[in-house]
């Protein structure tokens, strides 16, 4: 008999393995006699392992393995497009590509194993969980429009590269288009977005690199918002420092909300989490031409009492946007002053505030920029 763990076919002669354990070079066709034994749960030819299980298979150079309308095809390993039971390939070497495009499973376990070509599972849906952990991905692994409702985790797992589409993933958007991917649960998502993060740095595709590190921060909240503990970075937590809270008192639910908030106004929404250098000087050109207009329209916030409040001159223009420019940069002239307007004194120093914050992201941004 084989002697893999729970094999059920017997060994090939002078060998410790089956047809479909067996390393290296095999008769191609009677491997694919055997293949399809399984899946169609044909005994007649001897015992069969369980259908969708294909753990330590040794697929032959030249086939391709996935899902194909037929099995005519000479080159291709058909399974079916629709599993509802688990598809394994822990401890698989697949020496050509994988197609699992439009398929759905109950889950996929691919775990420990090696693809020498590209991975396709485009379009696909697994509605339970899909593990790569410690697998390597010799080629490109191909996920645009796929569908994960469950857990997936992607720990040790390698890829040349990743593809979610032709232009996914992206900052600029709504809705999980423009991420090309769609992950049910926050938490799995962090571990995706970080393993697809790696593999668009190494392939020097830094845009992408960036908008996968954007899902990642928003996945994270998202994880935190739901009480899962993997929602922040132990790896630089002290060991005993616990665990995430679970955000079950009102106290923890309001801290939530005002983390929340200054990320989103001070790091998402203005830097894209450092990524967008434009969306930086689109805020600036906002709060600069908002309060312009405050001290434009009412020219005694910033003690200039005799001017023509409300009236749309020219004059009171120029001065409330050069007011504005020298309060957001913190430059301060002196020739302008908020005066004894207690409206004015406030506008003055929360655009001050908003402009120190502003300015300092800018040097991050463009530094982080310069580190790459």
């Amino acid at each position: 008999m084989c002697e893999w763990e729970n094999c059920r076919l017997p060994a090939e002669p002078g060998e410790p393995y089956c047809i479909l354990h067996k390393r290296g070079r095999k008769d191609v066709e009677r491997f694919k006699d055997a293949f399809y034994r399984q899946l169609d749960r044909d005994t007649r030819g001897g015992p069969i392992n369980p259908p969708y299980s294909f753990d330590g298979y040794d697929f032959p150079l030249g086939i391709t393995t996935g899902v194909l309308d037929d099995r005519d095809s000479n080159v291709w390993l058909i399974i079916p497009s629709v599993i509802e039971h688990d598809l394994w390939l822990s401890d698989v070497i697949v020496r050509g590509p994988v197609v699992l495009s439009g398929a759905r499973f109950r889950s996929l376990t691919f775990e420990s194993s090696v693809v020498e070509g590209d991975f396709f599972l485009d379009d696909t849906t697994i509605s339970g969980t899909a593990w790569f952990e410690g697998s390597d991905i010799q080629g490109l692994l191909s996920l645009g429009g796929s569908r994960i409702e469950a857990d997936t985790e992607f720990v040790d797992c390698t890829a040349r590269g990743v593809w979610l589409s032709s232009d996914t993933p992206r900052i600029a958007g709504w809705g999980d288009r423009r991420k090309g991917i769609t992950i049910g649960d926050d938490e799995r998502a962090v571990a995706f977005w970080r393993f697809a993060q790696r593999c668009y740095a190494n392939a020097g595709e830094r845009s992408r690199a960036d908008a996968a590190y954007y899902f990642e921060r928003i996945s994270r909240w998202g994880a935190l918002r739901r009480g899962n503990k993997r929602a922040i970075d132990y790896s630089s937590v002290p060991p005993n420092a616990g665990t995430t809270p679970r955000l079950k008192s009102k106290a923890l639910r309001a801290l939530y909300s005002v983390g929340w908030l200054l990320d989103c106004v001070f790091i998402r929404w203005t830097t894209a989490y450092g990524a967008s250098m434009s969306r930086l000087l689109l805020t600036w050109f906002l709060v600069i031409g908002l309060f312009g207009i405050l001290f434009s329209t009412m020219p005694e916030l910033i003690g200039r009492a005799g001017g023509q409040a409300g009236i749309w001159s020219l004059r009171n223009w120029i001065t409330g946007m050069h007011y504005s420019v020298t309060t957001f940069t913190t430059l301060g002239l002196g020739h302008l002053n908020p005066g004894s307007s207690q409206m004015g004194m406030v506008l003055t120093s929360v655009e001050a505030l908003l402009g120190a914050v502003l300015v300092a992201l800018a040097v991050l941004v463009i530094g982080r920029r310069f580190t790459r």
